[in-house]
């Protein structure tokens, strides 16, 4: 289904050849805002979908293996000089490291438990979309490059479009307030003309 959405949307829109069925959408979309030029981008940002794109789930829980040995190892490291140092010549060592070590490990957790949120978040997308991996693997096997490099393309030129749509809005609101301002100054002309015919009128009948 994804891909079908993805591969379908520059169908030529059949009210105006000159312009795809994502920009119509677009459009469409944008006048339909109160504050189109307070509406912030409706798609994620291209290039956080390409980032998306490079992650890998299995280098990132390696580096996190890797950041917990070498924490491991520091805290013996550290243990070793506190053991063999005199007792008033432990501080602020001591405490400056077990300061360290135990903010650490708490940031560990927490990229940990982030890195199985994203995880499941990504099923979960994946699911959303209805997503249907070429081969027969899982969607628990599948990688962000296989489902975020579809999204890109569209993501490109949906932003493309909403930027062209956002400046032809101000360009007409340009063009507006030049209109009302030419209106203006026609009134005023015209107002100062009949108050000089006005003014002449009444001088001819005193003369």
């Amino acid at each position: 289904m994804i891909s079908l959405i993805v591969s379908n949307y520059s169908i030529e829109c059949f009210i105006d050849n000159s312009m795809t069925l994502l920009h119509f959408i677009v459009q469409t979309y944008i006048n339909e805002c109160k504050e189109p030029m307070k509406e912030s981008l409706p798609v994620p940002e291209p290039s956080d979908v390409d980032r998306a794109a490079h992650v890998t789930f299995d280098d990132l829980q390696q580096g996190l293996k890797e950041l917990k040995i070498k924490l491991a190892g520091c805290k013996k490291k550290a243990d070793k000089v506190i053991l063999s140092s005199a007792y008033d010549s432990l501080e602020p060592f001591k405490t400056k490291m077990e300061s360290f070590i135990s903010m650490a490990h708490r940031q560990l957790e927490n990229e940990h438990e982030n890195l199985e949120e994203s995880k499941k978040l990504f099923v979960k997308l994946m699911r959303f979309y209805q997503f249907q991996p070429k081969t027969s693997k899982s969607l628990l096997d599948v990688a962000p490059k296989d489902f975020f490099p579809l999204w890109l393309p569209f993501c490109t030129d949906f932003k493309d479009f909403w930027n062209m749509e956002q400046q032809r809005i101000v360009k007409e609101k340009l063009l507006e307030s030049k209109r009302r301002t030419k209106e203006r100054q026609q009134l005023v002309r015209t107002n100062k003309k009949s108050l000089e015919g006005l003014k002449n009128q009444i001088q001819s009948k005193f003369k």
